[in-house]
């Protein structure tokens, strides 16, 4: 159970997901202010649940388009001058 979790909580390359994490914490946080609204009579300012709710959705946007994004497979990219600027370490490129 520990490990399934950990693994949806992962992007595609199996690294944890920041933007997900981001998410989960943000969407307990909206909860708890939610019952503490409602079973404890707490009063909890509008605007903070409300913030709690943008960063929920903007968590949740942010990693579908994490998700979704075309990614570069097995090719370079290389900038205007030349430079491999993909994974790994930095280096000049004689041919484009």
């Amino acid at each position: 159970m520990g490990n399934y979790f950990l693994k949806i909580m992962a992007d595609t390359n199996g690294n944890p997901s920041s933007k997900r994490w981001f998410a989960l914490v943000s969407f307990l946080c909206m909860i708890f202010t939610l019952f503490a609204d409602i079973f404890f009579d707490i009063t909890v300012a509008e605007y903070l649940y409300e913030g709690f709710v943008w960063l929920t959705i903007g968590g949740v946007i942010g990693s579908t388009v994490e998700h979704f994004a075309k990614r570069n497979r097995g090719k370079e990219e290389v900038d205007p001058y030349g430079y491999n600027i993909g994974h790994g370490p930095i280096e000049k490129v004689d041919e484009l």
